[in-house]
């Protein structure tokens, strides 16, 4: 049996609380979860199944994740005009996503460990 979503998760040290509403809307359009930074709130859609509940988070996590690096904010401020530095600061930013906050996430969650844990 797979494991139950929690109600909360670590993203680079802030607590990010996980709510299931019955509908999530986003956009005016029905989704499955949603991650809303300004309150530190992810949301995935009660009633899924576990497997689809727990991917969802994943993928939710890792848009609290590009938020909590500052790739958001940053990529404001780039200049689009080149599509190859465009590209290059995403990948960048990404990875440095994963590596500090989803890592963590995924390990807090019992879904991740690394040699010595």
């Amino acid at each position: 049996m797979a494991k139950k979503l929690p109600s909360s998760v670590l993203i680079s040290g802030v607590k990010w609380r996980i709510d299931r509403p019955r509908k999530i809307k986003e956009e005016g359009a029905a989704c499955f979860g949603k991650c809303v930074p300004e309150d530190f709130t992810i949301s995935v859609q009660a009633g899924l199944r576990i497997g689809r509940a727990w991917d969802t988070l994943l993928h939710e996590i890792a848009h609290a994740a590009w938020h909590m690096c500052g790739a958001d904010k940053a990529l404001e401020t780039l200049d689009t005009s080149s599509d190859a530095a465009r590209d290059d600061f995403e990948e960048g930013k990404i990875a440095d996503a994963f590596r500090l906050s989803y890592q963590g996430a995924l390990r807090e969650l019992g879904l991740f460990t690394l040699p010595g844990d």
